[in-house]
Formats: structure tokens, sequence, C-alpha cells
């Protein structure tokens, strides 16, 4: 994770180019403490609708392996409170109702795959 830290304090200056070469989801942390810090680009997220392209097809997808079977409703709930822009922790409240002791882990990974979505954009 030192590597991270450093490549994310020195990238700042380097062109957009390099930083797209460079980066892979390895990159984003797997600590929850660390990867929930880092800011969401909420309107980049927005403008190149992220949620509906990449992410909703995923969480179709993470939905159904974790309750067995597709769940558009709660796919479709899903999206809809990552589109109010909720924190991860807001997000694993509001999921806990139905994925109880899964939502933690879901929403770790939901959030990585959104930070690396929007970081290679």
């Amino acid at each position: 994770t030192e590597m991270i830290n450093n490549t994310n304090s020195n990238t700042d200056d380097n062109n957009e180019a390099t930083k797209k070469k460079i980066f892979t989801v390895n990159d984003i942390p797997e600590n929850v403490e660390q990867l929930y810090a880092i800011p969401v680009n909420w309107e980049l997220v927005d403008q190149q609708k992220i949620i509906e392209t990449k992410l909703k097809p995923w969480i179709s997808k993470k939905i159904a392996e974790i309750l067995g079977e597709e769940e558009e409703n709660f796919a479709v709930f899903t999206c809809d409170k990552l589109n109010e822009h909720i924190s991860p922790q807001e997000m694993i409240s509001s999921l806990s109702v139905v994925l109880d002791d899964e939502a933690s882990g879901f929403v770790k990974k939901l959030w990585r795959t959104l930070l690396y979505e929007t970081l290679k954009s």
C-alpha cells in the first residue's frame, strides 16, 4: 500500500495518458479504511453514466450470486442509492436489510469497482 500512496501523490502532476497506462484495479486498496477514504468523482460518474453502463450489470450479477437468483428491483434500488451519491457506510446500511452479513463485503467490492471505473476513465 505504500506504493499506492506514493503513486497517488506523484501522479497528480503527470499527464492523464501516463496515469491511464499505469492504472489497474490492483492500484485500488482493499483495506476499507483506505478504500472509503478515496473521494468519488461523482461528476464524472454522472457525466459518463458509469452507474447505468458499467455498474448496473455488475451489480445484477453479484446480487444474483449472493441471493441465488436475479433480483432486478434490488439491483435498481442499489443503483438508485449510488445515484444519490451516498457514502459506503450509508450503502451498507441500506443494503443490509436484504443482504445481511453480505452487505459490507458487497459494498467493498462495489466501491472498488466504482473507483476503478472512474479512475480509468
